[in-house]
């Protein structure tokens, strides 16, 4: 069971969006910084803090920052969390199923009305190198030999 269907609303995290003090939170309309309520952007939260906090939510907002794609949405995907994205699906359609595209929305409380009738799960094996060899080795039509760290050679070589 979820945190959507226990309480009823989709519940999402608006920040920090870092393990490290960020002050997009406070831009972010319908968040407790943004309201004049309290907030804890303004606070350093260690790793496990960050991560913790972040997988008791459904979805995780997840704006463009100085690149469209980043960490927090592999970070959250891994984390069983739906990051909500500006992304457009056409250039990121390999995250097609695991993210929200095209978000103009950050209103937490319009969005968690939209989403009160949208299912996502994020696909939690995007985040590991089988995934991604398999992805391409699908996207390439063919079987691709990959290099075997572990014994210094070609895994296809023996």
């Amino acid at each position: 069971m979820n945190w959507t269907q226990r309480l009823g609303v989709p519940t999402i995290y608006a920040g920090p969006l870092h393990p490290w003090p960020h002050r997009l939170a406070k831009a972010i309309p319908g968040t407790a910084a943004a309201t004049g309520g309290s907030s804890n952007s303004n606070q350093y939260l260690s790793p496990l803090e960050y991560y913790s906090e972040m997988s008791r939510h459904d979805y995780v907002l997840s704006p463009n920052g100085d690149r469209p794609e980043c960490y927090r949405h592999y970070e959250a995907i891994g984390l069983g969390v739906v990051p909500i994205t500006e992304l457009d699906e056409e250039y990121f359609y390999h995250l097609k199923g695991s993210v929200l595209f095209n978000n103009i929305e950050w209103n937490i409380t319009k969005l968690q009305q939209k989403l009160r009738h949208f299912s996502a799960s994020a696909s939690r094996d995007m985040i590991l190198e089988e995934y991604w060899m398999d992805y391409v080795e699908a996207r390439a039509g063919r079987s691709l030999t990959w290099w075997d760290r572990s014994r210094g050679r070609n895994s296809a070589s023996g």
